[in-house]
């Protein structure tokens, strides 16, 4: 089992050398003069600061490759075709999406490859949360898969997600499977992340109320 120092490469490789450097002088000259102990220690302190630097995020609204993956299984009591539809109509999109007690005011979607996405959920407390995305494939009745990012109060992406949803149909029912996977984040992304997937459960059962009426 290897050992985590928290260092960078270049950060271990100079402490290594300095704690070389240090025994070498002992084994020599018996006894290590104090501004020699000084400069060594000076110089592990700005190997390991910088280290530290190396790891660090720089810029709070920068984004990192990350991997998590949520995915729903659900059975839909109707046909394929009304299920992909509201998925894609943005009138009934705004219908369903956002957890319960969210509404949508703003729902512009350009389904086909390359279109737009844009929703602005509404809180029940009045807050407006801001998404973006674009579409990436259209299989019609079959399959969807399009990116969405929740964005900041400056309009940046707080975070990634590739969807890709899927629909099979049996006996007038449809099976749709859905994966989100996270794919950048931000710092200011965990308390997002954190309710992806209650909010993800919750507009899945909005959505089996309304094809239900379909």
């Amino acid at each position: 089992m290897g050992i985590r120092t928290g260092l960078t490469p270049l950060a271990a490789v100079g402490l290594v050398i300095i704690m070389i450097g240090a025994t070498v002088v002992t084994l020599v000259g018996g006894v290590i003069p104090a501004a020699l102990i000084s400069l060594v220690v000076g110089l592990l302190a700005a190997v390991v600061a910088y280290g530290r630097w190396r790891l660090a995020p720089h810029g709070g609204s920068s984004q990192a490759p990350v991997e998590r993956e949520l995915v729903f299984t659900r059975l839909f009591d109707a046909p394929s075709r009304l299920v992909f539809k509201a998925w894609t109509d943005p009138k009934q999109v705004a219908r369903w999406w956002g957890p319960h007690g969210f509404t949508n005011p703003v729902c512009e979607l350009d389904a086909r490859p390359g279109g737009a996405i844009r929703v602005d959920m509404r809180g029940p407390d009045g807050v407006v949360y801001p998404m973006t995305g674009a579409y990436q494939a259209i299989v019609e009745p079959e399959r969807l898969v399009f990116t969405s990012a929740a964005l900041d109060g400056a309009g940046k992406p707080l975070f990634e997600v590739v969807n890709t949803v899927t629909f099979a149909e049996q006996g007038g029912k449809t099976t749709q499977t859905s994966k989100a996977r996270v794919v950048k984040t931000t710092a200011g992304a965990a308390r997002y992340l954190a309710g992806m997937e209650a909010g993800w459960t919750q507009s899945l059962e909005r959505l089996a109320a309304l094809v239900a009426k379909a």
